[in-house]
């Protein structure tokens, strides 16, 4: 794996990340103000984090495979 490639997998960790943290102080809140829409949103950005991690993790193995 090359420098550049490597640079772009630790900004997509960082964004993973810095999207995770969001999702969950914006769950957080939703639950405190008791507010159904805020917690549907939430809970779908949370999804979206799921999934940028799961990906994440998938090009990690690929790479460590070849």
């Amino acid at each position: 794996m090359n420098d550049v490639s490597k640079l772009n997998k630790l900004f997509g960790l960082v964004g993973v990340i810095s999207g995770g943290a969001a999702a969950f102080s914006q769950f957080r809140k939703a639950r405190k103000d008791s507010d159904r829409l805020a917690l549907a949103h939430a809970l779908t950005n949370l999804a979206v984090t799921v999934t940028g991690a799961a990906l994440f993790a998938r090009s990690l193995r690929k790479d460590d495979q070849e």
